[in-house]
């Protein structure tokens, strides 16, 4: 079944790489700086942004920086010298936007602004002509960590690459081994914003583990089809995302995204996951007989696949539904389907209660009105919610919601503040066959990195005076309760209520540092107090307890 799905999107793949295509597409890491500049100038009215979801293509950004380009006039100093720095980076891509409006206005086309005159940025190796290039920008950075009187340092090298072809093709490698080593490892990454990872080594100091990112791309006038292994954010969130995030590791994933009109847009996805449970009838044993015998084992499959449909009445408000569904053990045609409502479809496919697969349904909106203002809110459901009073409904329904807000230029320009609330309620995410239908890849959720059964509240001031330098002051308390087995949730036999017991609270207060010297090259510190409390003795490493001061510096060249 696994190859015949394979056929199946290769043949997919073969249709799209053979309609007409109109530009390259390679995706921009999610964490890349350029983000929180075109947010910015997207709640300030400048530009219109698709914030529903990350990544967005080099084109698209270019597509942006080029409408930047025609207000110039209203940009403040600080941030028309990141346009011109910018403009560096996405040199080729602004030259191609420019090439394909050429084509489709013809005569009448106007130059509004040479780019020609801009000088492109250095790179290791950078190769362009008029339908290929080739990027190649090494990786390399270290970090030093001072918390709880103890000292942890980590390293990480590697190189990316992409290339574009003609105008219909476009691809990436991210490759780098990272090692984490000191008095206290962070190895689980229980609630942290920090991505979770596959160890490859443990030592007795640390543990070693790689991060592979890769992506292929077609596209066409209105939309595009991928095949990726990396990290994307669905919803409209600063601090966390309900539906999809970055904390659990990338992925292999099938997208598919169409843009028809400016009002209208839609996201399909279908990835594998990691179940992390052996299919005992697929085991083999490779020298029956001998001492010891050799098993060849396989892990159960695990798949994921989700939509969104995004409506834009108008330029100052999005609403996205959309809904995502994890099954487990064969591959299932009528999942790559895209316009459709999985778990529905899988009541009405004879399943019932066999092979059952865990939905759930999401809304998600973002409002930038008035001007330098942007509102925001995820709702997000798990189907397998009870019924009942609005009371119960409240504080024992499987849902989790965030609302934020967030004002730019406060008083000086480029002085920012989001304030943002989020809750899930106990269960969510989980599911009754656990690891083979769970919202998690490699036990790490897909979704909100504080997990069910959680809130949190984070207050931050964002201020960038001057090209390079980002500066941010953060304030977040979070609430951790119990998590019981998801046996008890199918049993009935008892309530538990949002924040029933052992719980855990975390205190934070924070400042950071960070300043781009050149292209792609970070010094960045950090001063965090925290205090934290847990009245399950067993869930908190002992040196996260209490009152501690940590300081964080790093220096390292390449998007992280």
């Amino acid at each position: 079944m696994l190859q015949n799905s394979q056929k199946i999107i290769f043949i997919v793949l073969l249709i799209f790489i053979y309609t007409e295509n109109y530009s390259q597409v390679v995706y921009v890491p999610i964490n890349d700086v350029i983000y929180e500049y075109l947010d910015r100038c997207n709640v300030r009215g400048l530009i219109t942004l698709n914030s529903e979801k990350k990544p967005f293509s080099r084109m698209c950004i270019a597509e942006k920086l080029k409408i930047l380009r025609q207000n110039e006039t209203k940009l403040n100093k600080v941030d028309y010298q990141l346009l011109e720095w910018y403009e560096k980076e996405y040199l080729y891509e602004l030259q191609k936007v420019i090439s394909l409006e050429k084509n489709i206005v013809g005569k009448y086309y106007k130059r509004e602004y040479d780019y020609s005159k801009i000088k492109k940025r250095w790179r290791l190796f950078d190769y362009e002509d008029s339908t290929f290039s080739f990027k190649l920008s090494p990786i390399v950075g270290t970090n030093m960590e001072i918390k709880s009187g103890g000292l942890n340092y980590s390293g990480w090298i590697g190189l990316r690459t992409w290339i574009n072809g003609s105008d219909w093709f476009g691809g990436m490698i991210d490759m780098r081994d990272i090692g984490e080593f000191g008095d206290y490892v962070d190895e689980e990454k229980f609630l942290t914003p920090r991505r979770g990872q596959d160890v490859s080594t443990y030592h007795d100091n640390g543990i070693e583990y790689s991060d592979i990112r890769a992506q292929i791309n077609f596209n066409w006038q209105w939309g595009s089809i991928s095949l990726l292994k990396d990290y994307e954010e669905w919803g409209n969130s600063y601090f966390g995302n309900l539906i999809l995030s970055d904390k659990a590791p990338s992925y292999p994933h099938f997208s598919f995204e169409i843009k028809p009109t400016k009002w209208f847009r839609f996201y399909y996805k279908f990835g594998w996951l990691h179940s992390g449970i052996i299919d005992s009838s697929r085991t083999i044993v490779v020298n029956p007989g001998d001492d010891p015998e050799v098993m060849f084992e396989r892990f159960v499959k695990k798949y994921i696949v989700a939509n969104m449909l995004t409506f834009s009445p108008t330029s100052w408000i999005d609403i996205s539904l959309g809904n995502s569904f994890i099954y487990a053990g064969d591959f299932r045609a009528e999942m790559l389907i895209p316009f459709n409502f999985y778990k529905f479809m899988d009541r009405n496919t004879g399943k019932k209660d066999i092979e059952d697969g865990n939905g759930t349904f999401y809304i998600d909106f973002a409002i930038r009105l008035p001007r330098t203002f942007k509102f925001y809110s995820t709702l997000f459901f798990d189907v397998d919610s009870k019924e009942g009073s609005i009371s119960t409904f409240l504080n024992e329904a499987w849902y989790g919601f965030t609302i934020g807000g967030k004002k730019v230029d406060l008083l000086l320009d480029n002085f920012d503040i989001t304030i943002e609330y989020t809750r899930i309620n106990p269960w969510v995410y989980e599911h009754k066959y656990r690891g083979l239908t769970n919202y998690k890849h490699l036990n790490y959720t897909l979704g909100h990195w504080i997990g069910q059964n959680a809130d949190q509240l984070r207050l931050q001031f964002n201020y960038q005076p001057i090209r390079g330098l980002r500066l941010k002051l953060w304030t977040e308390y979070i609430r951790k309760g119990g998590e019981e087995d998801i046996k008890y949730a199918y049993l009935h036999e008892e309530t538990f209520s949002f924040m029933y017991s052992p719980i855990r609270k975390d205190r934070y207060i924070g400042f950071s540092v960070n300043y781009e010297v050149f292209y792609e090259f970070f010094i960045e510190g950090e001063f965090v107090y925290s205090r934290i409390s847990d009245e399950d003795k067993n869930r908190t490493p002992t040196y996260m307890l209490g009152n501690n001061k940590s300081l964080y510096v790093s220096v390292y060249y390449g998007i992280p």
